[in-house]
């Protein structure tokens, strides 16, 4: 099936049809509905989405024309293409100074749909996780398609900088709590978690025996260093360990 849904001349408007109750209660985003609002007026800067204002660049635009043009087309590993996934995990372990093998690595379509496939992935209906906020808020409607719900922590500011109360995180935690959930570097904050703290949560998710999933899409849209502090300097191979990345944001 693909395309829209069929609603014959008469019958129910899209509103009106049947779909499951946890779609159709889920919260329209206010982002999307300002950047519609926005979008193609020359006056606006627009800073509603994640994304750099720069456009891909050549060397990456002329690789796809080659690859479509050499009918690299069909259908590939579910996982991804091995040399791919492969050249990820080098790139990786350079980045991390730390060996990632390449069957740690998943491609996914997008970020958003790896955050999907992780909430397929864990939640049962009843399920929670624990995430600190402000965050991107797709990934709770996520957790909410799969009947699962969201315990936010919410970030703490004197102000000038913002710091998160990891006490207030690990009590948010329950009997339900499947994952913790955190995006750092932070959207739309900017904040950051270092090191120390990403040990600290890692080393309750190991005590709990529950998953932690590291939304690191800004990872390299830092300043004075080449990448943000990431659990994968920390984690083991079989830590019950999640990150998510995108080529949207470092590489347009």
């Amino acid at each position: 099936m693909s395309g829209a849904a069929h609603v014959p001349s008469g019958a129910a408007t899209q509103e009106d049809l049947p779909v499951r109750a946890a779609i159709a209660s889920l919260e329209h985003s206010a982002i999307r509905e300002i950047a519609h609002a926005g979008m193609g007026d020359p006056d606006v800067i627009p800073l509603w989405f994640g994304e750099p204002d720069l456009p891909t660049p050549e060397f990456i635009i002329d690789a796809s024309d080659k690859a479509l043009r050499a009918g690299e087309t069909f259908y590939s590993h579910n996982r991804g293409v091995p040399e791919l996934r492969q050249v990820l995990a080098d790139y990786s372990t350079r980045l991390y100074r730390t060996p990632i093998s390449a069957d740690r690595i998943t491609v996914t379509a997008a970020g958003m749909n790896a955050l999907m496939l992780v909430a397929e992935l864990l939640i049962d209906a009843g399920d929670n996780i624990v995430a600190a906020t402000p965050m991107w808020p797709n990934f709770f409607r996520c957790i909410g398609i799969m009947g699962g719900t969201v315990h936010q922590v919410p970030l703490e500011s004197d102000g000038e900088t913002w710091r998160l109360d990891l006490d207030r995180l690990f009590d948010a935690c329950d009997a339900r709590t499947r994952a913790i959930c955190i995006n750092s570097p932070s959207n739309p904050t900017g904040w950051m978690m270092d090191a120390e703290a990403q040990a600290a949560v890692l080393n309750f998710c190991r005590s709990r025996g529950i998953w932690l999933i590291g939304d690191e899409v800004y990872a390299r849209l830092v300043y004075a260093r080449p990448v943000a502090p990431s659990f994968l300097e920390l984690a083991e191979p079989d830590d019950l360990l999640l990150v998510a990345n995108s080529f949207s944001k470092t590489w347009a």
